[in-house]
């Protein structure tokens, strides 16, 4: 499901108790995970669905190529955060810990 949370005069900051200058309503990173804290790989986490042929999952990927934290063409490395794109427009990031 979606959720939106409308902050009245909140400008262009990141909402945050944490932040000095700028709205303090709510906690935008705990938000985003209370959110996307609900789902794994295979969908909505303890759904109540009654049938598992009610989805329908395919791992037919391939990766279309590895980018860095600023978007530019990577190589698998150790030690640094990667996004992995692939063909059916999902995404994954990975850190390989030396």
């Amino acid at each position: 499901g979606v959720e939106e949370l409308k902050i009245i005069n909140g400008g262009h900051d990141w909402p945050s108790p944490n932040n000095s200058w700028g709205n303090q309503d709510i906690d935008a990173n705990i938000e985003i995970w209370d959110s996307l804290s609900k789902y794994d790989m295979n969908g909505l986490i303890n759904c109540n669905s009654n049938s598992e042929n009610q989805f329908e999952f395919t791992n037919d990927k391939s990766l279309v190529k590895i980018v860095d934290v600023l978007g530019r063409k990577s190589e698998k490395k150790k030690n640094q955060l990667l996004f992995y794109i692939y063909d059916d427009g999902s995404s994954e990031i990975r850190v390989y810990i030396d």
